[in-house]
């Protein structure tokens, strides 16, 4: 009986969690495609440049915040307000930080209008924060609200982007405003659902915390700029050896593909905390039994897509770009055999977050980087876009490979070895 209601719970959170990392990532494949469609090809290059600049700023908050948040939370630092509140002034840091950085660069070298980096910083700051409150609401067992938060947010969004164009207003700037403004209402209205709210500290009883949270993120961090150096660096190589237009190209079938990473983020974001429980508590029975249902659940979700993919990604790519770019379908398919490699990876990058082990991850990103660099530039200026997608495919098999072969060696060692929670 016990167990039913584990699993159910779980499922309800997995469920919960898909439906609000769906509605949270549709703002920017509804943009991406509305962008693609009403602006010239080398405009939308642009956009997807700046975009790619708060990919890099979340995956940073990611690393900064996020990751150690989501496992200490869930496992030493359950319940611990003084832990929560922490983060809180972790996050007001990072938002400092990212303006700062941000305005420097843009007085250091002025390569886009003042108005469309004031436009990104104001999207990339709240839907970072807003973000932080999704994933705080989940960790509070409010996973449900968290689905709801995105859900108006989404609503907000839609409604505003159709206020631009409606108005003929519709820009790179504009839609960057319509993703700052829906976050930031949506914020506003869900923060007081949290549990725990921000109250002042005494930082010396924080040190310790303090100290383990940057112990695990430091890890996640290095990772986070080793991938976004690699995966930015990427889109730079084709906007510049081959065009902007390309680069344009390759953004709108890029677009297709990027639902495929909310069943990886909401299988991360359900298991990674109740692995972690499991790990600070000790118990290898569950873990494992956890860890086994979660790596069959991604197998047969894989090859589910990738059989949608390949029968209807020419149907889906007619539809949506009302026929603009129907002879990329076979690059379509090159995709999304890498965003499959994803999946399958997905159960070992959260087995070795789960057991606090954040530096097996960044050396599979190391391995990732460098065949991007070194096969992926190669295949991108003989093969162009086609040989762009086949990079993001091989390097995405090069990230799991790695932690495959950290799996596999944790399982021929002793069992003390391979799990032990970490006195605390």
């Amino acid at each position: 009986m016990w167990g039913a209601t584990v699993i159910n719970n779980s499922v309800k959170n997995f469920l919960s969690v898909c439906f609000e990392l769906g509605f949270s990532i549709a703002p920017s494949f509804i943009a991406s495609i509305y962008l693609a469609r009403v602006l010239d090809l080398s405009e939308f290059g642009l956009f997807s440049i700046l975009y790619a600049a708060h990919t890099v700023a979340f995956s940073f908050f990611n690393g900064v915040v996020i990751e150690a948040f989501l496992v200490l939370s869930s496992g030493r630092y359950a319940e611990d307000s003084l832990y929560r509140n922490l983060a809180y002034r972790l996050v007001l840091f990072f938002i400092l930080l990212l303006t700062v950085i941000v305005f420097t660069i843009y007085t250091m070298v002025r390569i886009v209008d003042f108005w469309q980096i004031l436009s990104l910083l104001y999207a990339s700051i709240l839907i970072n924060v807003a973000y932080f409150i999704r994933r705080t609401l989940h960790i509070d067992g409010q996973a449900d609200v968290g689905a709801v938060f995105s859900g108006v947010m989404f609503l907000m969004f839609c409604l505003l982007l159709w206020a631009f164009h409606y108005k003929e207003m519709a820009s790179i700037t504009s839609t960057f405003v319509a993703f700052g403004t829906s976050n930031f209402i949506c914020s506003l209205i869900f923060y007081r659902r949290m549990n725990i709210s921000l109250q002042s500290i005494n930082y010396r009883n924080s040190v310790s915390r303090l100290k383990t949270h940057i112990k695990y993120a430091k890890w996640v961090l290095l990772s986070a700029i080793v991938i976004q150096g690699a995966s930015q660096g990427y889109i730079w190589i084709i906007g510049v050896e081959l065009s902007l237009a390309d680069l344009g190209v390759y953004r709108a079938i890029f677009t297709i593909i990027m639902p495929i990473a909310l069943v990886c983020t909401g299988l991360s974001l359900t298991c990674v905390p109740i692995l972690s429980a499991h790990y600070a508590s000790g118990d290898i029975i569950g873990f494992r039994k956890i860890f086994r249902n979660v790596m069959f659940f991604s197998i047969g979700v894989a090859f589910l897509i990738y059989t949608v993919i390949w029968f209807f990604g020419g149907w889906l790519l007619d539809i949506i770009y009302a026929k603009k770019f129907s002879e990329y379908t076979e690059m379509l398919n090159i995709l999304a055999l890498g965003a499959i490699a994803t999946i399958l990876a997905n159960p070992f990058n959260d087995y070795s977050k789960a057991i606090e082990r954040p530096s097996r991850v960044l050396a599979a990103y190391v391995a990732a980087a460098i065949t991007t660099f070194t096969i992926g530039y190669y295949i991108v200026i003989k093969f162009t876009l086609l040989g762009a997608a086949w990079g993001f495919v091989l390097t995405n098999i090069c990230f799991g490979l790695v932690l495959l072969i950290y799996y596999f060696v944790d399982q021929y060692a002793p069992v003390k070895a391979q799990f032990k929670a970490e006195k605390h």
